[in-house]
């Protein structure tokens, strides 16, 4: 037992020894290869969660773990393990890359219960940065063809302070990945106008108040979950030729009914004048 606790100060003691070293003299202030190449941060994205996607606000939220990956040769060590693996105490120690989206209305890093953060250091000075954020960015939607439309949702990112010719982001090569939100349905109750019975007053009636309410309830309701635009959607032509075939169908029952009223009233009267005259016809012959 004691030669294991004793063997495991040692190997601590040496690790303290390397983290001493290479902090010893670092300035975080200074980027790696300071006035030197430009400094090449390798990025890239695991999607946890993706959504919701607001059409109103024109954005999207997502979860992500964003790791970064640069070589500082400040850090490059020889010791008993190729990896330092540590927590996020160190990062504050070392520079690190200023990176920010661009195109972020708002996002965070998880903080419970430690600050989600992972810090890698390989011997040859290789450093891998990992951190948990929630990030809610702008989208540009053109919703002409809504709600047929498809947009791509742009994650804009790079560094604050440093120009093109200090820092630059590469995306790590890998399988090409894309997050795809099915698409919502919904259905309408179908209202036949033109199978109704010309002498159905009462139905026709229900029907066409019925279907001039539902139509409109459904453009106040996609005009609502829209952003408001200066141009006509899809859905603002579907429902505007949906309006027309219902007034155009009313129109048609309406004209139906009148004329085939006047045409019942006109054999109501043609029976009642030959009713008449055959009465008159017995009156005579009697």
């Amino acid at each position: 037992v004691c030669t294991v606790w004793a063997n495991q100060r040692v190997y601590s003691d040496n690790i303290t020894r390397i983290l001493d070293r290479l902090l010893d003299g670092y300035d975080n202030r200074l980027r790696p290869g300071f006035g030197g190449p430009v400094t090449e941060i390798k990025t890239d994205i695991f999607v946890t969660s993706f959504g919701p996607v607001s059409d109103v606000e024109m954005e999207y939220t997502m979860d992500v773990f964003f790791r970064q990956t640069w070589v500082d040769k400040r850090l490059i060590f020889e010791g008993p393990i190729e990896i330092l693996r540590l927590n996020n105490l160190m990062v504050n120690k070392i520079w690190t890359p200023d990176t920010f989206f661009r195109n972020a209305k708002k996002s965070f890093a998880h903080n419970m219960t430690t600050p989600n953060k992972m810090f890698r250091i390989m011997q040859n000075g290789t450093v891998l940065y990992t951190m948990k954020l929630t990030i809610s960015a702008e989208c540009p939607m053109q919703l002409i063809n809504f709600p047929m439309d498809g947009h791509a949702c742009p994650l804009k990112f790079g560094s604050y302070a440093y120009p093109t010719s200090d820092l630059i982001y590469t995306w790590k090569k890998g399988p090409s990945l894309s997050v795809e939100v099915p698409k919502e349905s919904s259905s309408l109750l179908q209202y036949d106008l033109v199978g109704q019975r010309a002498s159905s007053e009462i139905l026709k009636f229900k029907t066409g108040i019925t279907t001039v309410l539902t139509m409109t309830t459904l453009s106040i309701s996609a005009r609502s979950s829209l952003p408001k635009v200066s141009y006509a959607t899809a859905m603002d032509w579907f429902i505007a030729v949906c309006f027309a075939f219902v007034v155009f169908a009313l129109i048609e029952f309406a004209a139906v009914n009148y004329f085939a009223t006047l045409h019942t009233n006109r054999e109501r009267r043609k029976r009642a004048a030959l009713e008449a005259a055959a009465g008159g016809s017995d009156e005579d012959l009697t």
